[in-house]
């Protein structure tokens, strides 16, 4: 679908129903959601620390009157938002200390919305319980190429994780390997700290990445 150069005709031809974008940033939470001329920014950064603004865009713009004034620009598939310098520190009191909503944000295919990614796992689940491993991997991996960029890290540990077990199942040591090879980076690095938020999450895929590793030899 090919939007129009401005963000007013972009929110005129989108649906009654909110139109989710997100970032590519694996290490944090960031989402604008838009329907019609209203929007909602939310985000939860790599720290924990959260920003939230809502309101209404009147010719690109939205601003509250103290200070605070944002701009959206739209492109074929996503919405940057600018913040102008002066009007920084303004904004600044919609976020947590640290964290900031002024980036491009991509719209969200309808296969990585919730109750899509819902749907994959349970197909994922049924098919890799019957046994039916390529099946499952078929199913996960067409999830991991059309959601993988907007997927937070632990999701993506998750995915591979499935799939390198799948590979293995089905006979395919080296595809178990390959697929586990994006994730050697955090298997061998001691220096990455990860949020509070996640620690315990990304502690468990990564035990899963190293016996996995380990098993498709």
């Amino acid at each position: 679908m090919k939007y129009p150069t401005t963000l007013l005709l972009c929110l005129i031809a989108l649906p009654v129903s909110a139109q989710t974008y997100q970032t590519h940033n694996p290490f944090a939470s960031e989402t604008l959601t838009i329907k019609q001329s209203e929007f909602i920014i939310d985000t939860v950064g790599a720290s924990g620390n959260l920003c939230y603004l809502e309101g209404q865009i009147k010719n690109n713009t939205w601003q509250d009157g103290d200070g605070c004034r944002i701009h959206f620009r739209s492109a074929r598939n996503s919405i940057s938002i600018a913040i102008p310098e002066k009007a920084k520190a303004a904004c600044s009191t919609y976020c947590g200390h640290n964290t900031f909503f002024d980036k491009t944000y991509y719209r969200l295919p309808t296969a990585c919305t919730k109750q899509a990614a819902a749907q994959t796992e349970q197909r994922f689940q049924t098919a890799y319980r019957k046994k039916h491993f390529q099946s499952a991997i078929r199913i996960k991996q067409t999830y991991l190429e059309q959601c993988g960029e907007f997927m937070h890290l632990v999701d993506r540990m998750r995915t591979r994780n499935d799939l390198a077990v799948s590979y293995k199942n089905a006979g395919n040591p080296a595809a178990c390997r390959r697929v586990l090879q994006p994730l050697t980076e955090y298997m061998d690095n001691k220096e990455f700290q990860p949020s509070y938020i996640y620690r315990d999450e990304y502690e468990r895929e990564l035990k899963h990445t190293r016996f996995n590793r380990a098993a498709c030899k």
